[in-house]
């Protein structure tokens, strides 16, 4: 059987293109390996410092974080406190560690607390930055 110069030249473009599609997507696997990265959780140290007017009687300080579905889930309770007799402003600092996932953004919320009741959280947004930064994000929240 005698084949035409088109059979051949239709099988040689047929076995270019598979070479060319297989370079190709050797290529497109590289680059979304090197280049897109999905991020995941790390701990991450934040420092909060906030100022609060002292009552008088001891007040505690709890720190919130929200979740995707407007939920509050309670990270920790603060060691710093206003205790009984105290009155007036008084600064407060406090570090704490909290998984996050790099290029998302995490609500945090304060609320002072007391023995009958808890006040309203101030809230914060803060942006996590990817790559994550080698400070400490920090934040200021005044709770009234």
């Amino acid at each position: 059987m005698i084949k035409s110069k088109f059979d051949v030249s239709v099988r040689v473009w047929a076995v270019v293109l598979i070479f060319v599609l297989s370079a190709l997507l050797s290529v497109i696997g590289a680059v979304v390996h090197t280049y897109i990265i999905i991020p995941e959780a790390v701990a991450e140290e934040f420092m909060a410092k906030w100022t609060y007017q002292c009552p008088g009687w001891e007040t505690k300080f709890v720190l919130y974080l929200k979740d995707s579905g407007d939920d509050w889930a309670e990270i920790r309770e603060f060691v710093s406190r206003c205790d009984d007799g105290e009155v007036g402003a008084k600064n407060f600092e406090e570090t704490f560690t909290c998984d996050v996932v790099p290029g998302r953004s995490y609500t945090f919320g304060l609320a002072a607390k007391n023995a009958d009741n808890e006040s309203d959280k101030a809230e914060v947004t803060i942006y996590i930055p990817y790559p994550v930064p080698e400070v400490p994000q920090s934040f200021q929240v005044e709770v009234q």
